[in-house]
Order: structure tokens, then C-alpha cells, then sequence
């Protein structure tokens, strides 16, 4: 097995999902307004490493798990990316995500 070290990171809000083309421009819409309305954290604290699957088992991914109060306030914007998922029918993220 060989690992590589990444120098960037990023914060999964969202299943992986595809568009039709029609639909980009107003789900960006949708999604920016949505997110509007929130607040990330600026400062987030991480507690511990967990392993995490793709649905189909094919990849694994090392996750840092943040401090309860960065979790519960990346919940919320996960809440209104989720209500926007929904309306275009897409599925919504992890429902796992309440118990990271």
C-alpha cells in the first residue's frame, strides 16, 4: 500500500451527486441562498481520526473529527445544503452525521 501525504483539505457537506446541466444555475441559486443564511466556523478544534467508506466500499477515507461545537455548527449548514439536496431530489447527506 502506498500512502500519500495531502497538503490541502477539505470538509464533505454533501454526498457526491450529479447534475443535468439544465438544473446547474438553479441549484447554485438555491444552495447559495441556503447557505446564506448560516455560519462556519472559523476555528475548528478536532478530537480524535475515524475511518469512513464510499457506499459502494471501494474507498476509505481518514476523517478528523471536530470539537462538538464546530460539529453542531457544520450541522447546520449540512441542514440547509440537505433541504436543497431534497428539493432536487438528490440524496441527502450521511445519516450518520449526527453521531460523528
Amino acid at each position: 500500500m502506498k500512502l500519500h501525504i495531502n497538503d490541502h483539505f477539505r470538509i464533505s457537506l454533501s454526498r457526491q451527486f450529479y447534475l443535468k446541466h439544465f438544473m446547474i444555475d438553479s441549484f447554485v441559486s438555491c444552495l447559495k441562498n441556503e447557505v446564506s443564511k448560516t455560519t462556519v466556523p472559523q476555528i475548528v478544534r478536532l478530537e480524535r481520526i475515524k475511518m469512513f467508506s464510499n457506499d459502494e466500499k471501494t474507498r476509505w477515507f481518514i476523517g478528523l473529527v471536530a470539537d462538538k461545537k464546530a460539529h453542531d455548527e457544520i450541522g447546520i449548514t449540512v441542514e440547509s445544503i440537505n433541504r436543497v439536496m431534497k428539493a432536487f431530489g438528490l440524496l441527502q447527506y450521511y445519516e450518520v452525521f449526527s453521531t460523528m
